[in-house]
């Protein structure tokens, strides 16, 4: 399944189960730029921008930049060469919505 499917089934509340994940993604690869979002928060990890995600709106993840970031991500979670394009699509796409 991928990231974005599974964002979308899962309740806002919801919890990245970090060693479930671990054993078929590395999602605890550092972004190579952290990010702060306005509300305080610092996405330094794949999974700290995973987890981010989960707590997104609909319309927020139907977003062109956001359906991008989503791919991007699940992407950068298998392959870590990927990372820092994920990390610079989520930028603009937090940018877009305001959130940082």
């Amino acid at each position: 399944m991928n990231l974005l499917a599974e964002a979308e089934r899962l309740p806002a509340s919801a919890t990245v189960n970090e060693s479930a994940a671990s054993k078929w993604m590395t999602w605890s690869s550092k972004l190579a730029v952290p990010i702060a979002v306005k509300d305080g928060r610092t996405l330094v990890t794949l999974a700290d921008a995973r987890a981010l995600v989960f707590l997104l709106s609909t319309r927020q993840l139907e977003s062109p930049h956001f359906r991008l970031a989503v791919r991007l991500l699940d992407e950068a979670s298998k392959d870590r060469l990927m990372v820092p394009e994920a990390g610079t699509q989520l930028t603009l796409a937090l940018k877009a919505e305001g959130l940082i």
